[in-house]
């Protein structure tokens, strides 16, 4: 599991995130954030985690529902996406409990 190193960060809609999960993750629907780990690259690079795909209207509709503000919601997702990129997984419920409480312990530590 990587430590450290650079993230590209992409802010998309809605339709482009529904092509990207198709193409990738075979699942036809809008979500939140893709995480691209550098080793999933076809040409690694030393440095680099990965890309965030993150969908600016997704996380507008879920500040709403489960954040206090968009600026929390969206460092929550962008927390939780480079989790993704150190090596996390929510695929299964123990994984997805420990990144939902690490996120929100680092949360705590951003000024919003």
């Amino acid at each position: 599991m990587k430590k450290r190193g650079d993230i590209s960060v992409v802010a998309i809609g809605d339709q482009r995130m529904r092509t990207l999960n198709r193409n990738y993750r075979g699942k036809d629907r809008v979500t939140d954030v893709l995480s691209f780990c550098e080793a999933e690259s076809e040409i690694p690079e030393t440095g680099f985690l990965g890309e965030l795909f993150i969908n600016c209207n997704t996380i507008r509709k879920q500040a709403k529902l489960f954040a206090p503000s968009y600026r929390y919601e969206l460092a929550f997702i962008t927390i939780h996406g480079t989790l993704h990129l150190l090596g996390y997984e929510d695929e299964s419920e123990e994984g997805r409990v420990l990144m939902e409480r690490l996120g929100m312990a680092i949360i705590k530590t951003v000024r919003l």
